[in-house]
C-alpha cells in the first residue's frame, strides 16, 4: 500500500534502554468542542446544496452539493478539503465532478472518503435507465512529491454501476467506504419486491502492485438485500461499512413497531480462513436491528464504529447498539447486538427531527436535527455530540451510559439553514452540512449551502497508542529479546479499521531529532528491530492519525516530549 507522508502527530514515546510501567488508562474528562471553520465552495452558487451530504477521515473531508448546476441543471458537484498543518485550517483542495455529467444527476447526493480514495454517489444518473443512478470513484494522485500536497489532484479512476441496473433504482442513494470495499445502496431497487431495496458491495484489487495505485480495479463483490425483505421497505436508505461489518438502513421497514416504522441490518463477512485473500470472502446477514417501543423511520440514518452501531429515527431519537461477543471473542458466530441506549436531545424538541443524520466515532456520536434552533434563528439546525462513559469499569460494558456533552449550532445560523442535515465524525473531527444556508452572507441566495467543521480537544491517556480516529489503545510494551533485539507492541484499538502504523526513532534528550524507521507495519500492531546506539526513543504514528502530541515516559518517569500544544502539528519528517 503507497503512504501518504507523515507531517506530524508524535504520539507514543519509549527509551528503548528501559522499560517502565505507563499510567492505567482513563476516561478523557468532558470535551471541548470549537467551531473550527465555515467551509464553502470556491465557486458557490444559489441553489447547491452545498452540505448536502459530508464525509470526514482522517485530515481530508468531501462534501456534496447535488444540486450544483456545472453541467446542467443539478448536474452535481463535490469538492476535497484538506486539513492544512498551519493554524488547522482546511484548505479547498479539489472540485469533482463526473467526466459524464448531465442534468439532473445529483452527482454528490452522497460521499464517502478513505485515504486516497474518495467516492461519490450520482442516484440520477441514467446510464441503466432513467434514475438507475452510479457512483464515481476518485484516487488522489500525489505527483511523486508525496510530503508535499499542495500539487495533489484527484483523478476519476471509475465508474460503478449495479450489475442488474434498472430504472429508478437509484444506485448511489447511499455510499460508505472503508479498507479495501465501497458499499453502495440502492434504495429502489425492485429485487425482491417494488421499492424493496438493495445494497452493492465492491472491492479493490491491486493487480499485484499494491505501491501502485493507477491500475487498482473495482470489482462488484455481491448483491445484499434483507432476508425479509418486502416492498416498498427501500433497504439501503442508509449504509456503513465497518473493519468486517455493514450496516444497512430499511427506513420504511414494517416491524412490531409499527408500519413503516423501520430496521437497520448488520452484515458480517466471513473470510473463509484466508484473512489476506479477499476474494473468497462472504457476506452474510448477522442481525436485524430494531427500536425498542415505537419508532418513526428507524434506519433513515446508520453508522458504524467498531462493535457499536448507530441508527437514527425520524421521531426525534437515535439508537446505539452494541456488539455482545456472548463471552467466546474468538467466536463470532454467536454474537448478538443489544440496544445500548437511546439518545435524545436535552432540549427536546418535537419537530426538530433529532436523528435525521447520524455518525460515530470510537466512543463519540454525533446527531444532526435539521430543524433544530439557535437561540436567534427557528429552524437554523443543530447537532449534538454525545460521548460514552464506562462508570469506571471498561471490561464491563453494561453498565456504559451515553452522555450529551453539547449542542452545536453555527455562528452565525439564520433561519432555514438546516445545520445537521449531514454529519460526519472521525475522532477529533467533525463536519455538519447545512445545505439550505445563504452561505455568502445578507443579500446571497439562500440554498447555496455551506458546512462547518468542529474539532473536539481532550487528553488521551498517557502512554497509549490512538488510533487512526485519536481513540486511545492498549499501553505501548517493549520488550527486549535475546539476541538485543527489541519488540514494540502497541494494542490495536483502531474503532473503525485496520490503521497502518510508522515508527520513528530519535536520540532521548533530542525531540525534534525523530527520523522514519520503519514506513508502514502493514496494519500489524508489532514490530521488532535491533536498536540504535546510545539512549534511542520510538515513536508510533498511526498514518492517518490526528490527534498530536507525546504520550509516555522517559526513564526518569517524567512525560515526554515536554507538553506541547496538542491541538497543532509537529513534523517529524517523511515516511514515504
Amino acid at each position: 500500500m503507497r503512504k501518504s507522508s507523515v507531517t506530524s502527530r508524535l504520539f507514543v514515546l519509549m527509551a528503548a534502554t528501559h522499560l517502565f510501567p505507563l499510567a492505567p488508562p482513563a476516561l478523557a474528562q468532558t470535551d471541548l468542542h470549537f467551531e473550527q471553520q465555515k467551509l464553502t465552495a470556491i465557486d458557490a452558487l444559489g441553489g447547491s446544496s452545498f452540505g448536502f451530504s459530508v464525509a470526514v477521515r482522517g485530515n481530508r473531508a468531501i462534501v456534496g452539493a447535488p444540486r450544483a448546476d456545472g453541467a446542467g441543471n443539478q448536474s452535481g458537484s463535490a469538492s476535497v478539503f484538506r486539513a492544512s498543518p498551519i493554524h488547522a485550517l482546511w484548505l479547498q483542495e479539489s472540485k469533482l465532478t463526473a467526466s459524464d455529467a448531465a442534468t439532473e444527476d445529483q452527482f454528490g447526493y452522497s460521499v464517502a472518503v478513505f485515504g486516497d480514495w474518495a467516492v461519490v454517489g450520482a442516484r440520477k444518473d441514467d446510464d441503466g435507465g432513467n434514475n438507475s443512478g452510479s457512483a464515481y470513484i476518485f484516487r488522489r494522485d500525489d505527483k511523486g512529491t508525496p510530503s508535499d500536497p499542495s500539487d495533489d489532484a484527484w483523478i476519476e479512476a471509475t465508474k460503478l454501476t449495479a450489475s442488474d441496473a434498472g430504472a429508478n433504482d437509484e444506485f448511489g442513494y447511499s455510499v460508505s467506504m472503508s479498507g479495501k470495499r465501497i458499499v453502495v445502496g440502492a434504495r429502489f431497487d425492485n429485487d425482491v419486491a417494488s421499492s424493496s431495496g438493495s445494497v452493492y458491495v465492491f472491492r479493490r484489487e491491486d493487480k499485484g502492485t499494491p505501491s501502485d495505485l493507477g491500475d487498482d480495479v473495482w470489482i462488484e463483490e455481491t448483491k445484499l438485500t434483507a432476508s425479509d425483505a418486502e416492498g416498498g421497505e427501500t433497504f439501503g436508505s442508509a449504509v456503513s461499512i465497518g473493519k468486517d461489518r455493514i450496516v444497512v438502513g430499511a427506513q420504511f421497514a414494517d416491524t412490531p413497531g409499527g408500519i413503516g416504522s423501520g430496521a437497520a441490518y448488520v452484515f458480517r463477512v466471513d473470510d473463509n480462513g484466508t484473512t489476506v485473500d479477499l476474494s473468497d470472502d462472504v457476506w452474510f446477514e448477522e442481525a436485524k436491528l430494531t427500536a425498542s417501543g415505537s419508532s418513526n423511520q428507524f434506519g433513515r440514518a446508520a453508522s458504524i464504529s467498531g462493535d457499536r452501531v448507530l441508527v437514527g429515527a425520524q421521531n426525534n431519537s437515535a439508537y446505539v447498539f452494541r456488539l455482545d461477543n456472548s463471552g467466546t471473542p474468538q467466536n463470532p458466530d454467536d454474537d448478538g447486538w443489544v440496544q445500548e441506549a437511546k439518545l435524545v436531545a436535552s432540549d427536546a424538541a418535537e419537530a426538530a427531527e433529532f436523528g435525521y443524520s447520524v455518525a460515530l466515532s470510537g466512543d463519540r456520536a454525533l446527531v444532526g436535527a435539521l430543524f433544530g434552533n439557535a437561540p436567534w434563528a427557528a429552524d437554523s439546525g443543530a447537532a449534538y455530540f454525545f460521548r460514552r462513559d464506562d462508570n469506571g469499569t471498561p471490561a464491563d460494558p453494561d453498565d456504559d451510559l451515553w452522555i450529551q456533552e453539547t449542542k452545536l449550532i453555527a455562528s452565525d445560523a439564520s433561519f432555514t439553514d438546516f445545520l445537521g442535515f449531514s454529519v460526519a465524525l472521525s475522532g477529533g473531527r467533525a463536519i455538519a452540512g447545512a445545505p439550505f444556508d445563504a452561505a455568502m452572507g445578507a443579500g446571497s441566495e439562500a440554498g447555496t449551502g455551506s458546512a462547518y467543521a468542529y474539532t473536539v480537544s481532550e487528553d488521551v491517556p498517557a502512554g497509549q497508542v490512538p488510533d487512526g480516529n485519536g481513540v486511545a489503545g492498549l499501553p505501548l510494551v517493549l520488550n527486549r529479546e535475546t539476541d538485543g533485539s527489541i519488540q514494540l507492541s502497541w494494542g490495536d484499538s483502531c474503532s473503525e479499521d485496520d490503521t497502518d502504523y510508522e515508527i520513528y526513532e530519535g536520540i532521548l534528550g533530542n525531540f525534534a531529532s525523530p527520523v522514519p524507521l520503519v514506513c508502514s507495519t502493514g496494519g500489524l500492531t508489532t514490530e521488532s528491530f535491533v536498536p540504535a546506539a546510545g539512549d534511542t526513543f520510538y515513536l508510533v504514528v498511526p498514518n492517518n492519525g490526528f490527534r498530536e502530541g507525546g504520550y509516555g515516559v522517559d526513564s526518569a518517569g517524567n512525560p515526554r516530549p515536554l507538553p506541547v500544544n496538542t491541538c497543532l502539528p509537529q513534523s517529524i519528517g517523511s515516511c514515504e
